[in-house]
């Protein structure tokens, strides 16, 4: 999964930013729940994408929302 903060032309960039936010979110509880309710090699494949997808959202926050 890559991510890139861009919005339509016009939208203000501290909406995306917010939406940016809540997605990093709904990741972080999907990674959750995902913890508690898998098991063995599925989870931590799982778990590992879900790492790899909250460092990147992370990452984009850092560097364009201020």
């Amino acid at each position: 999964m890559q991510v890139r903060i861009n919005g339509p032309a016009g939208v203000d960039e501290s909406e995306i930013c917010t939406a940016t936010r809540f997605y990093f979110f709904e990741v972080v509880k999907a990674r959750a729940v995902t913890a508690l309710c898998k098991s063995g090699v599925e989870r931590e494949r799982d778990l590992g994408r879900f790492d790899a997808d909250v460092a990147r959202i992370n990452d984009a926050i850092a560097a364009y929302c201020h």
